[in-house]
């Protein structure tokens, strides 16, 4: 009869904790946004695949394409530590260029296809290094916030926005720091989707596209990042240098 009575309390239990539970489902946006804002708390390290895209269109010319893909591992401290690799492909150019690049602490090492090691440390920002690192993601939506739209789907909310306020294209242009020659860079049209998912309430997709254009040419640039591997990256250990 006890056995009975402890199964019976377990099982009460057991709907308790179920009924407590918070449900991801129906939120509004300034609850996924709050949710969102609270995420970066969660994550100690994480992996990143991201593709950085520049097409240009001309008239005359033809459409001429740059494409960086690459890798990114995180493992987030006061100054954190990562690991990044690239291969850059160009329209008309025979051969990728691969690049490497290890941060710890503040030692930034870096080589491209395959050569020596250089010690680059003091070159670069921390902005420039760190440009995609979850929590700045998730810094500039919330700067961003009022003009975002959101819809929910089976297991995901995503955010859009689609238009050319400029101040919203300068949030994103600074972070990535993109730039826009040979067409108007004073109208750029802005396209974001963002995708959080609901299981964790964090971000997972982030796909931006800015463009610029005159009568005979537009430039389009488009950064699509992917977050995973959530706590599971491994310490960052850096290369001998010879």
């Amino acid at each position: 009869m006890k056995s009975i009575s402890r199964l019976l309390m377990l099982v009460l239990s057991a709907i308790v904790l179920s009924a407590c539970a918070e449900s991801a489902d129906n939120l509004t946006m300034q609850e996924v946004q709050t949710r969102l804002d609270q995420s970066p708390e969660e994550l100690k390290s994480y992996e990143i695949d991201m593709a950085l895209t520049v097409l240009a269109k001309d008239m005359a010319k033809g459409e001429q394409k740059q494409v960086n893909k690459g890798k990114i591992q995180y493992v987030d401290k006061e100054s954190p530590d990562f690991h990044a690799s690239y291969v850059t492909t160009t329209d008309g150019q025979p051969n990728d260029t691969k690049a490497e690049v290890y941060k710890k602490a503040e030692v930034v090492l870096a080589n491209e296809n395959g050569g020596k090691w250089e010690d680059v440390s003091g070159q670069y920002t921390e902005e420039e290094l760190l440009n995609v690192q979850y929590e700045k993601l998730i810094d500039r939506l919330g700067e961003v916030k009022d003009e975002l739209a959101m819809k929910e789907k089976d297991n995901e909310y995503i955010f859009t926005y689609d238009g050319n306020d400029q101040d919203f294209y300068k949030v994103f242009q600074e972070l990535f720091n993109m730039s826009f020659k040979g067409v108007d860079s004073s109208n750029i049209a802005s396209k974001l989707e963002v995708k959080i998912a609901k299981d964790h309430m964090r971000l997972k997709e982030f796909n931006y596209e800015a463009e610029g254009k005159n009568p005979t040419q537009s430039v389009t640039i488009s950064v699509d990042l992917n977050y995973g591997k959530v706590n599971e990256a491994e310490e960052i250990m850096l290369p001998e240098v010879e």
